[in-house]
């Protein structure tokens, strides 16, 4: 919820458990803008984003196989070639008959392994588009006018949250850092399968600790606010 002057604070993203009359959650919600001030600003570090995104690269185990694929290709083009040669030459005809059906043979093979180098085309350009992060500029770039609610740099936020992570999850518990102050923890699991936590002050998004997994922190956080923010299952109000 906004309050009158539109500065965004009554933004608040809220558990579905809170919400009804059944498993009743009675961690409510967080400050929507503090978890999207400490996510931009993480990302705007381009040593945070290499690192985050430096994990397991899909496209190792597909460029691997493509180019075993193509030298396969390759070799059955070349035996093909010898084999039409030959085939051009030969008058006796139980040695056509011979030659025919292996350049048959060997051409069914050339066939699939032609699909098959195709086929991992396809996965590696895919691959490579998820594996090329935005740059840490283009999230510097939106930081204001996240926070300013602009609808433009909002949708580009938008777009970067769903190329970067495949999961963000969200903790409204943390180990308490003072009497004043609800501490949140973010996890953040990108595309690579590369997690990262951050522990933050709920009210202002300043990061606090940082951590490889959740349970790398002392105090596990067991309540989870939203899981997986990005989908329509969790609601900010």
């Amino acid at each position: 919820m906004r309050n009158r002057k539109g500065t965004g604070w009554h933004r608040r993203l809220r558990c579905m458990g809170n919400v009804g009359h059944e498993n009743h959650c009675r961690f409510a919600s967080v400050r929507l803008p503090a978890i999207e001030r400490a996510i931009i600003r993480y990302c705007s570090d381009q040593m945070n984003l290499s690192t985050l995104l430096a994990g397991n690269d899909p496209r190792t185990g597909i460029e691997g196989q493509l180019a075993l694929a193509r030298g396969e290709v390759r070799r059955l083009e070349g035996e093909m070639k010898s084999l039409m040669r030959s085939l051009a030459k030969v008058t006796d005809e139980i040695q056509r008959e011979f030659y025919e059906q292996e350049s048959g043979e060997i051409a069914g093979h050339l066939k699939k392994r032609r699909e098959e180098a195709a086929h991992l085309e396809r996965e590696l350009a895919n691959a490579q588009a998820v594996a090329i992060p935005a740059a840490s500029e283009l999230w510097q770039q939106i930081a204001a006018g996240v926070d300013a609610l602009d609808l433009d740099d909002r949708m580009t936020a938008r777009r970067l949250l769903h190329e970067t992570f495949k999961k963000i999850n969200v903790y409204s518990r943390g180990v308490p850092a003072g009497d004043d102050m609800k501490v949140v923890v973010i996890e953040l699991i990108s595309r690579r399968d590369t997690s990262r936590v951050l522990e933050i002050d709920g009210a202002t998004g300043e990061l606090l600790r940082e951590a490889i997994e959740l349970a790398d922190l002392a105090h596990v956080p067991d309540a989870p606010v939203a899981r997986n923010a990005r989908t329509t299952k969790k609601r900010a109000a």
